[in-house]
């Protein structure tokens, strides 16, 4: 079970101290900080822009002409992104982990488009992600939109030495 972020329940989280890095693993210059309780956020008709056999991309017009405005979660990803990073931050500073020039980032902003990139959680090819109405799981067509996905957040990962770091979203849910 995972918590849904929302603008609201992730300011009691922090203020209650009890969003944090629960486990730190490191292995070949891969560093991994996983985050704890178990968040998620859900997004309402996202469009699937870009896929490989691992991962999606889902894209979001920040305006477009039939009156759909994706501010507001634009606003909360931005909000929950410095949050997330300044956990990151404090955790890595106060464990005397070196601090890398980049930060990561949530989402990918160009123009009048934002961007969230996940992974599709899989083994040996069967995706362990549920479908509302009890399907399986299909890789979608690019262009296709889903009523609404849930994401979990689950940690940061860093390679080191080469100042790449991001973080690492799993689709876990689809509505059509």
């Amino acid at each position: 079970m995972s918590i849904i972020l929302n603008s609201k329940n992730i300011t009691v989280l922090e203020e209650a101290g009890e969003l944090c890095i629960l486990k730190y693993t490191s292995k070949n210059n891969f560093n991994n900080y996983f985050f704890g309780p178990n968040i998620s956020i859900k997004l309402w008709s996202p469009k699937v822009s870009w896929m490989d056999n691992n991962s999606l991309s889902f894209q979001f017009e920040k305006y477009n002409q039939n009156g759909i405005d994706n501010m507001n979660l634009l606003i909360l990803l931005r909000n929950i992104n410095t949050k997330l990073v300044d956990l990151y931050c404090a955790y890595k500073e106060s464990r005397g982990h070196p601090e890398l020039n980049v930060k990561p980032c949530i989402f990918y902003e160009k123009e009048n488009y934002f961007y969230i990139k996940c992974n599709l959680p899989n083994v040996n090819g069967r995706y362990h992600i549920t479908c509302e109405d009890g399907s399986k799981f299909i890789k979608p067509r690019i262009g296709n939109v889903y009523s609404a996905v849930k994401l979990d957040i689950r940690n940061v990962w860093e390679v080191v030495g080469q100042e790449k770091v991001a973080f690492r979203l799993e689709l876990k849910h689809v509505s059509d």
